[in-house]
């Protein structure tokens, strides 16, 4: 049965390379004397990927961190001898490949062996040789050397060379003379292997001529040993493969020896892995999320540079950047912008404005310091020089609070680089667009009364690009707007909410004729919304206040106040501006730190004051002690003094010079400062600031219209114009058609006013009534002085001692607590009018409340004298016989030249006897006839009954009489000694 013969996969011991670089492995051989068609390799590594570069007739996985591939053993060399390994990103140090090789599918695996230039295996006997080069190295120093030496879990020793198989795998890789384990120290001639698991085997016995022990196997040169000047007791490989003899300090010519490694007690070979050995390289440091960074920002408004995902540093090999630079420079764009930092979380010299050489500081720590000259203010580059304070934390936290502001519109390109002491770098381009936006500003706030138009006036757009129109919309929440003027404007122009387009002039010429008028009897405040438009609607930019002495600041984003108290002492003044908010943002004594600053509030403030700058704590040491820059020093010194690190005062000629205390600074209204005692009398007032990191946000700001409460007088409905109509000694309601209501904005109820209704044209006789279950005076319907006026039981006023609506007296009603709108109106629909004599009577209703304030309602009532037909109350006959009917009589005090009467018999006829001056029917059982007063009263005296054949029982007779020809019908009345009606009252007796 014929030997299978492993495979062999050899190469080189370690490999050195680059972090974050590939390196190429090569070297490798994979063999197999039984010449199979395939091999299997694999490959794995810990802190790295591996790939084969070439793969041509390979098959498996040939990329990653484990790769296991097969092919022909040509094919395989190939592939591995493209192999090339990458670290982890930033891994340095050493990194051992496993390596093994199979000739049976993976089922066995054969470990990796070394074999390269002065280190091999050799598969005879499994032992490791490595050839050291150690020039002049003695034999004894070259023996413990060996012996100090493992490899691969093998144990050293100077070589011990047994055969001539083994003589032949060390003599091509000799390169020189070199020590083995032999020696004849002990016993001159007596040759023994002294090392290794053979020591103490005499191989050799005699010089040159001498002979083999046992058989044992030499390879001595010709003439050796020799034993040449005495003390050649050590053997070595002299001439290519020959040995000979040499003193221990064979000094000129001994170039290094020769380890050999394994044998019995001499360790167990382990897994030999191939060793990649990763040197650190200085990696540049990586700024994440500022690279792209778009800002955008207006005008004299600071906006941060880190818009979005927040700026986070790393950096795999330092902690801080001690020695390292920031930069930024403008490059592209109008370089004439400054750089300033929040003030709270980084700051420049403890605020937030940065100046050439002030110290950065992130929480409080000093992290560098701002270059001499770049200090980035004004278009200039902004250098600082880092410190080991300068933490990746620490930087990303300065630059997340970095802001850049322009006085000037246009879009600038930045390139931030941020460096290590050896000048590896990481670069961020980011931009700042400064946009000129439109304004629309004016007053806070106006006033009038409810239910009349208020103007609106001080209004203005602006916008510095002058584009063809800008577009203003205006929203009201409790009333209306109008724009008076209108030419040249397009869009919605009145109601609650405006929309509305133009040129600048003509919106300036519209909103300069801009009311509202409240919504009906609305008082109190609107928050007008008023925002303007660039860009036809797509964007709205907010309302700002600018009058004397309130306005808004837009270089700043700040508002400032002018509060006027007479003779307010400074520490008063302080805190009195740090209780006042307005918009958002929270008051301080004003900071002037700015000439442009300075200009722009001295033309607005409309006073002189106090501002928030002292020296009280040491003399000459000015500071500001309010704000966002309170602590900031920037004047040192008298009149004569200087300004501190550039900062900006603005003294008048010869101050401060501290005259009795004078700690504190009045600003006066040319805009310059003097330095006055706290306590000074005469201070007109004091100067508020709002706004800054620390002090609020800018909410919506509204122009607020107050709408003062009137009066408004009480409303009489369905009342004016009424016009009832009655007869003499007949009671009529006043109210007729739609029932009187009652509304009134103002109050819930009357208290305190009156009713009063008065005669106004027509005889004043008559007398005003109730109806005595609605409404009652003294529990009942007739109205008397001094009474109390009930509805529905509940006592709403009082009847006047004179004025009590009776015989044409004025009638008035004083009213309490309880005459609601709805009682009073009750009241008025149950007031009854009556008068004995016939005529029209106009009358006017006044209601008042407490204040005066009155509605009236003119209504009248016309008294007409209706005819009258009476008589007895019954007659009686016999049937079949005509009953007279005497008694009948017609009357009406008006004599009018004719009336209808009509009469009506249910089981009978009725025949008048007499019709001289009669006309109509006269006969039958329904009569309706007309004449004279005297001719009707001589036919009625003939007016008999006939009742239906046979018919006996009663026959109620209907009888009716009519002075407008039959369209208005006036009833009999009873009339006889004992039963008759009294018309005075409409009584019966």
């Amino acid at each position: 049965m014929a030997n299978n013969f492993v495979p062999v996969i050899i190469g080189k011991s370690a490999i050195t390379g680059n972090e974050d670089s590939a390196i190429l492995i090569n070297g490798f051989s994979v063999s197999d004397n039984d010449n199979p068609s395939s091999l299997r390799v694999k490959v794995g590594v810990s802190h790295g990927s591996l790939a084969l570069t070439t793969t041509t007739g390979i098959t498996g996985t040939t990329a990653g961190a484990s790769l296991e591939f097969e092919g022909s053993i040509a094919n395989l060399n190939t592939a591995l001898n493209s192999l090339t390994y990458q670290s982890n990103l930033n891994y340095s140090g050493a990194d051992g490949l496993t390596v093994q090789v199979s000739d049976d599918n993976g089922v066995s695996w054969h470990d990796y062996l070394v074999d390269q230039p002065g280190k091999f295996y050799n598969s005879n006997n499994g032992h490791y040789y490595e050839f050291v080069n150690a020039t002049g190295i003695t034999w004894a120093a070259a023996k413990t050397a060996a012996e100090s030496r493992t490899v691969y879990g093998l144990n050293g020793y100077l070589t011990t060379v047994t055969s001539q198989l083994e003589n032949d795998f060390i003599k091509p890789k000799l390169g020189g003379i070199r020590w083995m384990g032999s020696s004849d120290a002990a016993t001159e001639g007596d040759w023994r292997w002294v090392t290794g698991p053979e020591a103490g085997t005499q191989f050799w016995s005699g010089n040159g001529s001498g002979s083999a022990i046992g058989g044992l196997y030499n390879n001595w040169y010709s003439g050796e040993p020799n034993n040449y000047g005495a003390g050649e007791n050590y053997g070595l490989f002299y001439q290519a493969d020959k040995w000979a003899d040499a003193p221990n300090n064979f000094l000129n010519y001994a170039i290094g020896y020769v380890v050999e490694y394994g044998g019995t007690g001499f360790g167990t070979l382990q897994t030999v892995p191939l060793t990649v050995t990763v040197n650190a390289v200085n990696d540049a440091p990586v700024l994440n999320n500022l690279s792209g960074d778009a800002a955008t920002t207006t005008i004299n408004q600071v906006v941060l540079i880190d818009i979005g995902t927040v700026v986070t540093i790393t950096d795999v090999d330092t902690t801080n950047f001690n020695g390292g630079t920031l930069v930024i420079t403008t490059t592209s764009g109008t370089a004439n912008g400054s750089f300033s930092l929040d003030g709270a979380n980084a700051a420049s010299g403890g605020n937030n404005t940065v100046a050439a050489g002030e110290t950065i500081t992130v929480g409080g720590t000093t992290i560098g310091t701002v270059h001499a000259t770049n200090d980035g203010q004004n278009g200039r580059t902004l250098t600082i020089t880092l410190n080991s304070n300068a933490t990746t934390t620490n930087v990303a936290t300065l630059i997340k609070n970095i802001g850049f502001e322009s006085a000037t519109a246009g879009l600038r390109n930045f390139n931030l680089a941020l460096s290590e002491s050896d000048g590896q770098t990481a670069n961020a381009a980011f931009s700042v667009d400064v946009q000129n936006n439109p304004m629309v500003k004016g007053r806070s706030s106006v006033a009038g009364n409810e239910d009349t138009p208020i103007s609106i006036t001080g209004l203005t757009v602006s916008d510095a690009d002058n584009p063809a129109s800008l577009t203003v919309k205006i929203a009201a929440n409790q009333g209306s707007l109008t724009l008076g003027t209108t030419t040249g404007i397009t869009g919605t122009t009145s109601g609650n909410s405006l929309q509305f387009s133009g040129s600048i002039a003509n919106l300036n010429t519209a909103l300069g004729g801009l009311s509202y008028q409240g919504n009906l009897n609305y008082s109190g405040t609107d928050d007008l919304t008023i925002q303007v438009s660039d860009d036809s609607g797509a964007s709205w930019h907010d309302y700002f206040v600018d009058q004397v002495g309130k306005f808004y600041n837009p270089n700043n984003s700040h508002y400032y106040e002018y509060v006027s108290i007479y003779g307010i002492d400074w520490a008063s003044a302080k805190a009195a501006a740090e209780s006042r908010t307005l918009y958002g943002l929270n008051g301080y004594l004003a900071t002037i730190t700015l000439q442009s600053e300075s200009d722009y509030i001295t033309a607005r403030l409309g006073g002189s004051g106090w501002f928030g700058a002292s020296d009280a704590a040491i003399e000459g040491d000015w500071r500001w002690v309010t704000g966002p820059e309170a602590g900031t020093q920037f004047w040192s010194g008298a009149a004569n003094g200087s300004a501190v690190n550039g900062r900006y005062s603005h003294w008048i000629s010869g101050e401060p010079n501290d005259q009795s205390g004078e700690d504190y600074p009045n600003l006066l209204l040319n805009g310059f400062w003097n330095d006055v005692p706290g306590n000074t009398p005469g201070i007109q007032g004091y100067i508020v600031e709002y706004g800054g990191t620390g002090f609020g946000t800018l909410g919506t700001v509204p122009l607020t219209v107050t709408v003062n409460a009137v009066n408004d007088a009480p409303i009489l409905n369905n009342l004016n114009g009424d016009a009832a109509a009655t007869t003499v000694n007949w009671a009529v309601p006043i109210d007729t058609g739609t029932a009187v209501t009652i509304t009134d904005g103002d109050t819930t109820n009357f208290n305190g006013g009156t009713l009063v209704i008065t005669t106004t044209s027509g005889t004043a006789n008559g007398s005003f009534s109730l109806d005595g279950a609605n409404a009652a005076s003294g529990g009942n319907h007739t109205l008397a002085a001094g009474e109390t006026v009930t509805v529905g039981g509940t006592t709403i006023g009082t009847v006047h001692a004179t004025n009590d609506g009776q015989n044409g007296h004025t009638l008035t009603v004083t009213l309490n607590s309880n005459a609601t709108t709805t009682n009073v109106s009750e009241f008025i629909k149950n007031i009854g009018y009556q008068s004995a004599t016939v005529g029209l009577r106009n009358f006017n209703l006044a209601l008042s409340e407490s204040d005066g304030k009155t509605t009236n309602a003119a209504f009248s009532v016309n008294v007409q004298d209706a005819p009258s037909i009476k008589g007895r109350s019954s007659v009686a006959g016999n049937e079949d016989t005509p009953i007279s009917i005497s008694g009948l009589t017609v009357s009406d005090a008006n004599n009018p030249a004719s009336l209808t009467v009509k009469i009506a018999a249910n089981y009978g006829t009725l025949t008048l006897g007499t019709t001289a001056g009669i006309t109509g029917t006269t006969s039958g059982s329904t009569l309706q006839f007309s004449g004279s007063i005297a001719d009707l009263n001589t036919a009625l005296g003939s007016l008999s009954y006939q009742g239906n054949l046979d018919y006996s029982g009663t026959d109620d007779l209907t009888i009716q009489v009519s002075d407008d020809n039959g369209v208005s019908w006036h009833d009999y009345f009873v009339d006889q000694v004992g039963k008759f009606y009294n018309p005075n009252n409409g009584h019966y007796y």
